[in-house]
């Protein structure tokens, strides 16, 4: 089909956009009433989505546009979206004299409601009839957030941030993306039992059909001996690793879990060392393609050699980037490298961030964890 979206919100013409060319449809875009008009008069069009509430000049500037488009294209298809309830749109549309007595009928079937329960663009293909929507090809998401911040041995020092920090990302995730709170899991100063215990019980669920992402916040610490780094839960001994959680251990772990994607960001000391092989490719795909390609990636808020402090500037940076990020769908690696642009332009520091890949786990060149957002 041959589709033009006209709406003044930049983030919503490329998403649904950017969907509608995944499905193989032409799209054109336009902002305004001007643009939008000199479009149907100049070219054919299967079908155009129509922003109601259009320029600021305009009370329900994309009416405007509908009954134009019906005019000049009587057999065009036509959907109209709104942030008006059908409630509220047929109270204004009864106060103001200028709308056309028969509007309210006319748009009845091909109105979409932005505050629908339901996500905006799946009902505009539900509208098109094309069942194979977007929402359809990315599994379930889930999260396994871990905050350690009180130690049973009194030799390693209680830390004040790591389970709000678990909590305040948990709000995002479930809030603004695809996540669903059941399948949102805090552990709370967990020992090493409940840890492993998780990860294994995750491996036994999970299928190809998911997506997991693994938060880490708590103490951790290197071991140059043997080359390895640790996550160090509740019960650890200070400077004795034989109770700790090595990379190997977490590797291990994730190696059986047969997600589709599984992405680790830890906030701790010396957790870069969890990378193998650095991966900084950036592959043409578009995001189906690249949710195509399995991944298993990870970003620590420093690398192997760095302590980070117990109040995470980086992690904040990571959590408030995925709050105001506009785009529907957000791969980790560019959510890596925005929120590197601005720690460190705001930032005098040596603390040093790293993304990349988790080695002989799975990972394929070309693919990334992508956050789904809650249009």
């Amino acid at each position: 089909m041959n589709i033009l979206i006209v709406d003044d919100e930049a983030h919503i013409r490329e998403n649904l956009g950017n969907e509608l060319i995944e499905e193989g449809h032409d799209v054109s875009l336009s902002s305004n009433i001007e643009e939008a008009k000199e479009q149907i008069s100049s070219c054919e069009f299967d079908c155009a989505i129509i922003d109601m509430k259009l320029d600021f000049t305009y009370r329900h500037g994309g009416l405007d546009i509908f009954i134009f488009a019906k005019e000049i294209q009587p057999n065009m298809r036509t959907i109209i979206l709104s942030g008006y309830s059908p409630e509220r749109l047929k109270e204004h549309l009864e106060k103001d004299e200028k709308s056309n007595s028969n509007i309210l009928k006319q748009i009845e079937n091909c109105y979409i409601y932005k505050g629908d329960e339901r996500n905006y663009i799946d009902l505009v293909f539900e509208k098109l009839g094309i069942k194979d929507s977007i929402s359809s090809w990315y599994g379930n998401y889930h999260a396994l957030l871990i905050g350690i911040q009180k130690y049973n041995d009194k030799k390693i020092s209680d830390l004040q941030y790591p389970i709000n920090d678990a909590i305040k990302l948990k709000n995002i995730l479930n809030k603004h993306y695809y996540f669903d709170d059941s399948n949102l899991k805090i552990l709370k100063n967990p020992n090493r039992h409940e840890i492993l215990n998780e990860l294994f019980n995750l491996s036994k669920k999970l299928t190809e059909k998911d997506n997991l992402l693994i938060f880490y916040a708590g103490h951790g610490d290197r071991s140059r001996e043997r080359e390895q780094g640790y996550w160090i839960p509740c019960d650890g001994e200070n400077k004795n690793p034989s109770n700790w959680i090595s990379n190997g251990d977490i590797r291990d772990f994730l190696r059986a879990i047969k997600t589709q994607h599984t992405f680790i960001i830890s906030d701790a000391c010396f957790s870069g060392a969890i990378f193998t092989t650095k991966s900084l490719e950036n592959t043409p795909k578009t995001i189906r393609e690249k949710y195509n390609i399995k991944s298993r990636r990870a970003i620590s808020s420093g690398d192997d050699k760095q302590s980070v402090p117990d109040r995470s500037i980086f992690l904040d940076y990571l959590i408030n980037s995925l709050k105001i990020n506009q785009n529907k769908y957000l791969y980790a690696q560019k959510l890596f490298t925005d929120v590197c642009d601005v720690f460190f332009y705001e930032n005098k520091t040596d603390q040093n961030p790293v993304y990349g890949s988790i080695a002989n786990i799975g990972d394929e060149i070309g693919g990334d964890f992508i956050f789904v957002k809650k249009v």
